[in-house]
């Protein structure tokens, strides 16, 4: 069966059923991989931020750190 043999009318009706199945399909697959993305997001923001926070304190204590030590360099020094 070629398409050529086919009236227009018929060819109308398989264009719009391609069109419809492939916007369909579209959907589907948009659907699955926003469920997906979303389902990293959550894992991230369980598993990445807690340890981002901890990174951050961390290093301003290190800064504080690094301030008292050089205090008690300047402070032993001039005694």
């Amino acid at each position: 069966m070629q398409l050529t043999n086919l009236k227009i009318r018929h060819r109308i009706a398989l264009l719009t059923f391609v069109a419809i199945v492939s916007f369909v399909i579209s959907l589907i697959i948009n659907d699955q991989t926003g469920e997906d993305n979303a389902q990293r997001l959550n894992g991230l923001q369980n598993q990445l931020y807690p340890a981002l926070n901890l990174a951050t304190i961390n290093q301003g204590l290190l800064l504080q750190l690094d301030q008292t030590i050089q205090s008690a360099i300047t402070t032993r020094v001039r005694s």
